[in-house]
């Protein structure tokens, strides 16, 4: 006998010794769905859903089984299957729902992070203040460290002078002092000061570094030659003044000696090579 899907039309034949008295539930190869096919003889009559003893198979093509062969031209897949159980089907079609609500959270959720990066690059002033804010009740927000002063900040070099020293061990002696003033607001140590030399274009054309704390008269410069000139000057200590404790608001003369500078020489600038901030 000719079998037809009540979706979707497509024919099956039917081996009439699977037909029972009453009809057999059928599910069809190509849509997979099923429907009640009634005996041709019987009266017409739909049976229960829940009614026992009912079969239910599936048609469809299989090598083996001639008689499910489906007409030609329909492509189905070819498996006879007997007792169907329903309890599978039903839990199959309770769990859709839920993964389809899964599924629209999931996209809800990124497409918010979509707009809450874009709205990060786009206003990173606002974003900034936001993550200020939140960071009080989110504890996995890790504040932003406040930016570290830069070497010289608070330290001002005022009283820059240079003369020249003629030496008769060192040469022509070049001589740059001034005094540096703690204005950070807390005690500081081995200050150090550097001088550099550039041309009349700003290009450098060296540099020389000193602890603060040491001042040279003009009768050592000129009884000390170069070497020893430096080694006075590169004690961190200080000796004129106390370079381990500057207090704050507390002052500190500096002198930087060139012996026998670099040619071409026109301008010196003057600021904080390194500095040692003490705990408050």
């Amino acid at each position: 006998m000719i079998i037809q899907c009540s979706r979707c039309s497509a024919k099956f034949r039917f081996d009439d010794a699977l037909m029972r008295e009453e009809g057999v539930w059928v599910r069809c190869g190509r849509c997979q769905y099923e429907f009640f096919q009634g005996h041709p003889f019987a009266s017409p009559v739909a049976p229960q859903t829940g009614a026992p003893h009912v079969e239910r198979s599936r048609i469809g093509r299989e090598a083996d089984r001639p008689d499910a062969q489906p007409e030609k031209g329909v492509d189905a897949e070819p498996v006879i299957k007997d007792d169907i159980d329903d309890s599978e089907d039903i839990a199959a079609s309770r769990k859709r729902p839920a993964r389809g609500r899964l599924r629209i959270l999931a996209y809800v959720l990124a497409l918010l992070l979509i707009l809450a990066g874009a709205g990060f690059l786009a206003f990173p002033d606002i974003a900034q203040q936001a993550i200020s804010e939140w960071s009080a009740y989110l504890p996995w927000i890790e504040k932003e460290p406040p930016p570290r002063p830069s070497i010289g900040e608070g330290i001002r070099i005022e009283a820059v002078r240079q003369r020249f020293v003629a030496s008769m061990l060192a040469g022509n002696l070049r001589v740059v002092e001034g005094m540096a003033v703690n204005e950070t607001g807390q005690s500081l140590s081995r200050l150090q000061i550097k001088a550099t030399l550039v041309d009349a274009q700003n290009n450098r054309l060296g540099e020389k570094r000193a602890y603060a704390g040491h001042v040279l008269s003009d009768a050592e410069l000129t009884a000390l030659n170069e070497e020893e000139i430096n080694r006075r000057l590169a004690a961190p200590e200080g000796s004129t003044a106390a370079n381990d404790r500057i207090m704050a608001g507390g002052r500190i003369p500096f002198m930087i000696v060139w012996a026998a500078e670099p040619p071409g020489a026109a301008k010196t600038f003057v600021t904080v090579a390194s500095v040692e901030r003490l705990p408050r």
